[in-house]
């Protein structure tokens, strides 16, 4: 049961970061109002607390709704459903997610892993994601600055299989972001006295 919970714990991870990664499109980003995301003043730079909970509200969303497809086995009603399709092949069915586990699992011995008939399991992921914007600022040439902005999924998944469950944990970051602040360069620099 052990390599089973492992083979869940595994195959699970894989596929909410590939949600993940797909959830978010190109038109996902380019609906992101950048200009609206700072908040700038004279020595500060905020961030705009109502365009950061759009952002994350949607997000969420979306990838919410497409874990609740997943698991409904309902894949073909998504995006990005040919590059699941070509990833897990026919693990999708009209009643969730199935893998076939070879029954050389087992009898824990990497020998026999892959030996004998295939057993067919159904796994259910139930799970809650949550995000939050996350800045990094760095030092940019004189008094510049680059603030990168990216979101920190947490997503929370329970493995149910027969028998046995287990939570775990997946943490994913997608970068959304970057701008350059500039500041004033000092006279001094410019202007050395001798």
């Amino acid at each position: 049961m052990p390599l089973i919970i492992h083979y869940g714990e595994v195959q699970a991870k894989k596929l909410s970061s590939l949600v993940i990664s797909k959830s978010i499109t190109n038109e996902d980003i380019n609906n992101i109002d950048f200009e609206n995301l700072f908040i700038i003043n004279e020595n500060t730079i905020d961030m705009n607390p109502v365009e950061v909970n759009r952002i994350i509200f949607n997000l969420t969303t979306k990838i919410q709704n497409n874990l609740i497809l997943i698991e409904k086995g309902k894949i073909k009603e998504l995006d990005f459903y040919n590059d699941l399709k070509n990833e897990y092949n026919s693990n999708f069915g009209g009643n969730g997610i199935i893998y076939e586990v070879p029954i050389g699992t087992f009898f824990s011995n990497s020998f026999f892993s892959n030996l004998g008939p295939k057993i067919p399991i159904k796994f259910s992921l139930i799970g809650n994601i949550s995000a939050k914007l996350e800045s990094e600022v760095k030092n940019y040439g004189i008094n510049n600055a680059i603030v990168e902005i990216y979101i920190k999924f947490n997503l929370q998944e329970r493995i149910i299989i027969p028998f046995k469950s287990k939570d775990i944990t997946i943490n994913d970051k997608l970068p959304i972001a970057l701008k350059i602040i500039n500041g004033s360069v000092p006279n001094y620099y410019n202007n050395p006295i001798t």
